[in-house]
């Protein structure tokens, strides 16, 4: 896997404040779905794992059930979950997104 765009994506999320992170998770998925639908070459593995962490979050934000195709690669898993743990500690998601995480989302090798 190219660990290039996942490695930059989680840096810039590890450093902003935890406010901003929704709204950056909808503007990097509005550019990989721009790359798909250009047919740019980019790793795949690494954006449909973001694509379907921002999925995640926004079905955490609605309190409803993660969506079924929130797969997501092993390695990237604490970096969400510690991602998940900021956003309710700031109040941007609900308390019990992180059990909802925890046990809804399915890890693909």
């Amino acid at each position: 896997m190219d660990y290039r765009l996942f490695n930059r994506f989680a840096d810039m999320i590890d450093m902003m404040p935890p406010r901003g992170i929704i709204k950056c998770l909808e503007l990097q998925c509005r550019m990989i779905e721009d790359d798909f639908t250009n047919q740019r070459d980019i790793p795949m593995k690494a954006a449909i794992s973001i694509r379907n962490f921002y999925q995640i979050i926004q079905a955490a934000g609605n309190r409803q059930k993660t969506p079924p195709v929130a797969d997501l690669p092993i390695e990237h898993v604490a970096f969400y979950k510690k991602t998940v743990h900021r956003l309710i500690q700031a109040g941007e998601l609900p308390s019990g997104a992180v059990e909802s995480f925890q046990n809804e989302v399915s890890v693909c090798a």
